[in-house]
């Protein structure tokens, strides 16, 4: 009995830690931050469908390495009183010392937290709330994953920092894009402000609210107290009406990614220098990106790939999938540099671009799902089965990669959970290999047309638009075996059997000469010339945006 009884006592221990309040941290550092956190879990099993999530942002005087300062202010101090609090999953965690909401390391948190209770969360009804600081990093966080949040409640925030900073005394800097609120049109939104506010003044809620309504947001309110200084969060998180409001919004599903499979050899991965510039290796820098965007007639063509902080972009409505070469490690993240098999900060590929030009069209969120290897032959390596012969062993890694991608969106994309993944098109940009062999040579044409159709049949879209880049190395000076591939790329593209539904895109013309180039040695590689693998990505991406424009 004795032993019973000290099992039974084990047990509700054990239990006892994961439900109620406890402290954190986060598994995996992210922009430099690895966040402390209060997780509030509710006693019991969780209600049939699941518990809701709550993400509670405290303002600037809370950071630092003290956990229990989060509780001074909103849903951590009142888990214990507040009913809709006691049953629902809050998440609380604190800023360092000197920083800043950053919303990357924030939706990584909250991915740990899902996958740790998955089984017992509504991610219909996640919402994120905040004040002061953490009412900006509130309007932040809906601006960049506007498809993740059931609702959000800034509380006397804003969205250009400069004006907090001045009281801070911070040198913190932060893009935001008040444009980018367009895309929260759809989520309500209740703001709160104190008229009377020193710190924050009001109008900074006031231009947001106005740009939610001007987008098409009918779900905004906005809430101004009379009289009150910055304390405008004591009234509102003290408001039973508030959780009522907040924890009865309800996250439509059904919005959909738009996924498009790229594929190829080692120009595919990305061979496009970004900022090496050493004299011996990279010939001073000749054709590098930082070179060719300096270039006066080129400032307008690049200006969007770089943030007004002068960083890399990174896009959240664009999301790029892409094994690194060794087959070891993904990489994952907004559309940047960086996606390449180096897997590294200094090169991009086709990818960059093509990112860009079907991220500018499409409203709904863009998934690239990359999957090239260098050296490989599409009359061996990508060798489709109704071409006869034994299938090729990248024919059937390319497939099992995207069906991997497309598995793997709720762990690598959370922001995107509840969407549903939607096959767009297909890239092919290869023919390298197939070259250097009579036989390749000659059944490249029927080869790229076995698959398409292929393709188009184990994903089971059969008139998926397909656009194919020319093997443009060399330009117009190209060899006999190299504009044999051109040929067949291009004859296979209108063959009456796919339909009309394939683009040919010539690249030839966008090849630079070697001694304008970063990599001198490396014609097979396009020289590394950042200019060339730009418009190579801008001229496949429009290509494609014209055929999905004629279905």
């Amino acid at each position: 009995m004795k032993s019973l009884f000290l099992l039974i006592v084990f047990a509700f221990g054990v239990a006892s830690v994961w439900a109620g309040q406890s402290a954190q941290r986060m598994e995996k550092e992210i922009d430099g931050q690895k966040l402390r956190y209060w997780l509030h879990i509710p006693d019991g099993e969780a209600p049939p469908g699941g518990w809701p999530v709550l993400l509670f942002l405290h303002g600037a005087g809370e950071r630092g390495d003290n956990l229990d300062r989060v509780k001074v202010h909103g849903p951590p101090k009142l888990t214990g009183k507040v009913n809709e609090l006691k049953n629902a999953v809050v998440i609380s965690p604190q800023c360092p010392s000197d920083s800043w909401w950053i919303a990357r390391p924030l939706m990584q948190l909250m991915q740990e937290v899902i996958k740790d209770y998955e089984k017992s969360i509504d991610l219909k009804r996640v919402y994120v709330t905040g004040l002061s600081m953490g009412g900006y990093g509130s309007w932040d966080l809906i601006s960049k994953y506007p498809e993740f949040f059931a609702a959000a409640a800034p509380i006397c925030g804003g969205g250009d920092i400069g004006r907090l900073n001045l009281n801070l005394g911070s040198k913190i800097q932060r893009n935001f894009r008040i444009e980018d609120l367009k895309k929260v049109k759809d989520i309500p939104v209740w703001a709160f402000h104190g008229e009377k506010d020193k710190v924050v003044p009001q109008k900074e809620s006031e231009i947001l609210v106005a740009a939610l309504r001007a987008a098409g947001n009918k779900k905004v309110k906005f809430t101004s107290y009379p009289g009150v200084n910055h304390d405008s969060w004591t009234r509102t998180y003290n408001n039973p009406e508030f959780y009522r409001w907040l924890f009865s919004q309800s996250r439509k599903t059904g919005s959909r990614i738009k996924v498009f499979l790229l594929a190829g050899q080692s120009n595919m991965e990305g061979q496009a220098v970004v900022d090496l510039d050493h004299e011996k290796y990279y010939n001073g820098g000749k054709g590098i990106l930082t070179k060719v965007m300096e270039k006066s007639g080129n400032v307008a063509r690049y200006a969007h790939l770089k943030d007004a902080s002068g960083s890399w972009t990174v896009r959240d409505d664009v999301m790029v999938r892409a094994v690194i070469r060794d087959g070891k490690k993904v990489l994952y993240g907004g559309l940047s540099i960086g996606f390449t098999g180096y897997g590294d900060p200094h090169h991009f590929g086709p990818e960059l671009q093509i990112g860009h030009r079907l991220g500018d069209h499409f409203e709904s969120t863009v998934l690239l799902i990359k999957t090239a290897w260098g050296g490989k032959s599409l009359h061996k390596d990508f060798r489709p089965p109704s071409a006869g012969g034994e299938t090729g062993e990248y024919y059937k890694k390319m497939l099992d990669d995207f069906q991997e991608g497309l598995r793997r969106i709720p762990e690598e994309f959370p922001a995107l959970v509840g969407c549903k993944p939607e096959l767009s098109g297909f890239f092919w940009f290869q023919g390298w290999n197939d070259m250097f062999d009579e036989q390749a040579r000659n059944g490249y044409e029927q080869n790229l047309v076995h698959l398409i159709q292929d393709l188009r049949r184990d994903l089971r879209f059969a008139d998926m638009p397909v656009v194919v880049g020319e093997l443009g190395n060399g330009g117009d000076s190209a060899g006999k075996s190299m504009k044999m591939i051109r040929s067949a790329q291009a004859a296979a593209c209108i063959r009456p059997e796919l339909g009309g539904n394939v683009r040919f895109v010539k690249t030839a013309g966008f090849a630079r000469l070697a001694k304008d180039s970063p990599n001198v040695g490396h014609g097979h590689h396009w020289f590394g010339n950042a200019e060339s693998y730009f418009l190579i990505g801008d001229a496949l991406g429009q290509a494609m945006v014209e055929l999905l424009g004629a279905r």
